[in-house]
């Protein structure tokens, strides 16, 4: 799979989360699973334009590595295990990484992201790799 520029993979658990993300800031991360070859498969891209370490360790808080019984018998996916992050200059450089990231792993439609990123609160935006306009 090809490089997101992006700090790890690391286990999603708040330990880890607080050991690695040290600073704060703007930055980008992606949430995503580690397959059976010890590879990480992006499944969710995201940025906070304000601090990072904040937004992974909410999803860190949320992610739960034990589907149960019944949705590992079913084949149920528990989740995103795993994330890579790193830290953005300013939000409007977090928002250009996130939207090409988005565009490079969601070209069959395989991320959980539900719409294209939206720009900075109150910042005109405009993809730099499809132009969208918000």
């Amino acid at each position: 799979m090809a490089s997101l520029d992006m700090d790890g993979p690391f286990p999603l658990e708040v330990d880890e989360v607080t050991r690695i993300v040290s600073g704060s800031g703007p930055g980008n991360f992606a949430l995503g699973k580690m397959d059976k070859q010890k590879r990480f498969v992006v499944r969710f891209v995201g940025r906070d334009d304000k601090n990072v370490r904040d937004a992974l360790l909410s999803a860190a808080k949320k992610a739960d590595p034990t589907p149960g019984l019944i949705g590992r018998i079913l084949g149920k996916d528990e989740g995103a295990d795993a994330f890579k992050f790193s830290y953005a200059q300013d939000a409007q450089a977090a928002y250009g990484k996130q939207c090409r990231t988005y565009h490079q792993f969601n070209s069959k439609g395989q991320l959980e992201n539900k719409s294209h990123p939206k720009p900075p609160n109150g910042a005109p935006g405009k993809c730099p790799v499809c132009g969208e306009t918000q």
